[in-house]
């Protein structure tokens, strides 16, 4: 066999001259029942910064120029010298203590120093490893490029990685060699990265963008759920959570989670004095909103407050809800000489990458704009935005925060400008009525679980969330559920078919056949290499690739499932074979629990939708919480709004009523035009207007028992099917059904969706009962 590459080893243990890792004695995966406390000082924190990080001392929000330290001063801590406390120093003297913190700090301020600080300090005195959870890729790879670049031996797991290169990673871990840890939570639904975890030591288990976690955050995720048992099961010397945006309520929940005590749990205060917020009034029409944007980007209009104002010109980001709209509008900027690219998710990788470098890198002098969704920003730090702009409204106080949030990082001035539409109002609601599921679903997910009576269960999401007509991240987050509730376990999930070629390695094996050439190579091996080999005579001529199905090689083999992943990345690694792309991913569970009688299924069936109609009606709360924050005193008042919101002092609170007071609003909208408060209590809408357009739109569209009608093409058998059409909402069947090219989808769109789900029940109900009579 080749001898192992070495390539990621020279990229992870780097510059060992600015960072030792502890010796073999004192390894991270070799420590037992260390302590950080009375090993490590805030005068050893204090030189690691300055030698690693380049920082003369701590501060809240990390920055190294001067318009930092100025805003520090002037938000922070006024008329104080850096040499004070911050919040910063008091997490990282508290994790050097060997006790848990939560950290609830602006987006911008430099959380990342909490514990990159500690982590490097402990894997110095061999106390373990830092193990570093974040959802975001790109994220991940600044900050190990940063550290790698400092001299701080770190490396990241993340979808990205080819499978040679998680192999050396594995290898560094297990050697001790690797001071920080980055992961996505998914990492901890693969049993080999969860048995390896327990064969180390974790000196400090940190959870990024830890409102995830909390089922009150704004964007809980199901893969965070369980973290908390994993930070548990790591015995780890302490636990870190770091968000830029928890209310008090999910702060708590958050700590409770993570078992870290209340009084641990440090704020900075939302308000940032040099950062302006305001909102006005915006045309309905999109067209006519993107050319207010274009007329507010070319006159540098923007709001004033207090001392000074911010810049007219310099780096925008506008935001929009639809992936549509963030061409259209950067089209329409750029009709109007404005320097303007759209950026989402759906557009190709390399375009996005070059719309990413050319914002980040774009001169001081010069006026870049990107318009794009929620999927611009995240894990990005432009210090020189000037302007942020929300072209269509945020769905909750927490978006709102952390977008405005990457404007004005360099401690200048800077503007945030929310367009408010009524016309947004539908659509942002849909989103939310969108991911709800039906109770069928929830039914129909839990007999895909335990119907089958095996101790295991695996299904494609894909193809599940087509059939439930639910989106696989709703399936997800009710999965997660379950987990909690110990009734299943989530296993390494598995590719159902790897396409596989076979290298001269391999060829020369089975050409060969002797016992000689096979060496000490796993039979295994050799048996995957003939079943590929006769998949590949089965194809035509000169292919060069062969399709194995994971399940029937893992049963022909005579090994579990998971193996064969292994195994493949093993005879990759050793240049047998190349693999191909895979096929879809089948969720694994291990079933520990189920419903007894058929009663208590159909309780849990219940509680499940219960608790996701909870978690719509709440979503639902903070987009009208959102609105009258916006709307309130015609737009002037949004800084003390979310100040109060997320829980700032009274004080603050009161500074940022005072200079909102103040401040001399530019209106932007025309003279005349509609008040802001008119947004709050829209036209109502008479039954009778609902049914004609009910009536149109779906009714006469129905799909009858037995009728062959070619104009008929709806089926009623769903009424979530039936409301989620007439508000406009896509869903998987929809999509899968082309619904959503009929000139009806959305007819009553400007409708209350639970008025529509009333209509479509009663329609189901109707059709139900006429074809038990045919």
């Amino acid at each position: 066999m080749r001898a192992k590459s070495d390539t990621l080893k020279g990229r992870l243990i780097v510059s060992t001259r600015t960072l030792a890792v502890g010796d073999e004695s004192a390894a991270p995966g070799k420590t037992e029942g260390a302590s950080a406390e009375g090993l490590l000082g805030m005068e050893d924190a204090r030189e690691a910064l300055r030698s690693l990080f380049g920082h003369d001392d701590f501060r809240d929000g990390q920055a190294k120029d001067q318009h930092s330290r100025r805003w520090y001063a002037l938000v922070y801590k006024p008329g104080l010298s850096f040499q004070t406390s911050t919040k910063e120093e008091e997490v990282v003297a508290k994790l050097l203590a060997g006790e848990s913190c939560a950290g609830v700090f602006p987006t911008g301020a430099g959380k990342s120093i909490c514990y990159q600080l500690p982590g490097t300090l402990m894997a110095r005195q061999g106390l373990g490893l830092t193990l570093v959870v974040s959802p975001l890729i790109a994220l991940m790879k600044d900050q190990t490029d940063a550290l790698i670049a400092a001299g701080v031996p770190c490396a990241k797991l993340d979808s990205t990685l080819e499978a040679h290169e998680v192999y050396d990673i594995y290898e560094q871990i297990r050697a001790g060699s690797v001071a920080l840890l980055y992961v996505s939570p998914e990492r901890f639904n693969n049993e080999r990265f969860v048995r390896t975890l327990k064969g180390i030591k974790v000196a400090l288990f940190v959870v990024d963008e830890a409102h995830c976690i909390s089922e009150w955050g704004h964007n809980f995720r199901p893969d965070y759920l369980r973290l908390a048992d994993f930070a548990k099961a790591a015995r780890a010397n302490a636990r870190l959570a770091l968000t830029a945006t928890a209310t008090p309520k999910v702060a708590v929940d958050i700590a409770n989670r993570l078992d870290i005590p209340p009084s641990n749990v440090n704020r900075t205060p939302f308000y940032r004095p040099m950062l302006t917020l305001g909102a006005v009034r915006a045309p309905d029409d999109q067209e006519e909103r993107a050319r207010l944007l274009a007329d507010i980007l070319l006159r540098g209009e923007h709001h004033q407050q207090g001392r000074g104002t911010a810049a007219g010109s310099g780096a925008a980001v506008v935001y929009v809800t639809l992936q549509k709209t963030a061409v259209e509008v950067a089209q329409a900027l750029a009709a109007a000489g404005i320097d303007a690219r759209p950026y989402h998710a759906g557009l190709p990788p390399l375009q996005r990458e070059e719309t990413q470098d050319w914002f980040m890198n774009a001169p001081d002098d010069e006026s870049p704009v990107v318009v794009g969704t929620i999927a611009f920003g995240m894990g990005l730090d432009k210090k020189n935005v000037r302007r942020v702009f929300h072209f269509n409204l945020p769905r909750s106080p927490e978006d709102l925060a952390q977008q405005v949030g990457r404007a004005g990082r360099d401690g200048e001035r800077a503007s945030c400008t929310t367009l408010v539409s009524a016309a947004d109002l539908p659509v942002l609601r849909s989103m939310i009525y969108g991911g709800t599921p039906s109770e069928a679903a929830v039914r129909g997910l839990l007999r895909a679980i335990f119907a089958s009576g095996e101790d295991e269960a695996d299904f494609n999401f894909y193809d599940l969330s087509q059939m439930l007509d639910t989106k696989d991240l709703v399936l997800k987050t009710l999965v997660a559920h379950l987990q909690i509730r110990g009734l299943v376990r989530e296993l390494t999930p598995y590719f159902e078919t790897a396409d596989v070629q076979l290298l001269d390695a391999g060829m020369a094996i089975l050409d060969d056949g002797t016992e000689e050439a096979i060496g000490d190579m796993p039979r295994e091996w050799v048996a995957a290499l003939g079943m590929a080999d006769t998949k590949l005579k089965q194809k035509r001529a000169n292919a060069k690739w062969a399709t194995l199905r994971v399940d029937e090689t893992a049963e022909a083999l005579g090994v579990p499932i998971q193996q064969i992943a292994r195994m493949l990345s093993g005879m990759t690694y050793e240049g047998l074979i190349a693999l191909g792309k895979p096929g879809k991913v089948r969720a694994r569970f291990q079933v520990l629990r189920r419903p007894a009688s058929r009663e208590q299924a159909q309780a849990l069936s219940r509680d499940l939708h219960a608790m996701a109609m909870d978690l719509q009606d709440r979503e639902l709360g903070r987009l009208d919480t959102v609105m009258e924050i916006l709307c309130s005193q015609e737009g002037t008042a949004v800084s003390s709004g979310l100040s109060e919101y997320f829980g700032d002092s009274e004080a603050t609170i009161s500074e940022a009523v005072a200079n909102e007071r103040a401040a001399a609003a530019v209106a932007v909208a025309e003279r005349g035009a509609p008040l802001l408060s008119d947004v709050l209590t829209p036209p109502q809408v008479s039954e009778e207007e609902i049914d004609e357009r009910w009536r149109a739109g779906v009714l006469d569209l129905l799909l009858e028992p037995g009728g062959g009608d070619d104009n008929r093409v709806i089926p009623c058998d769903d009424a979530y099917l039936l409301a989620r059409f007439a508000a406009g909402i896509r869903s998987p069947r929809i999509g899968k059904l082309k619904l959503a090219q009929l000139g009806s989808f959305g007819c009553c769109a400007n409708h209350p969706f639970p008025a529509l789900l009333a209509r479509a029940e009663e329609a189901v109900a109707i059709a139900t009962a006429a074809a038990r009579v045919l």
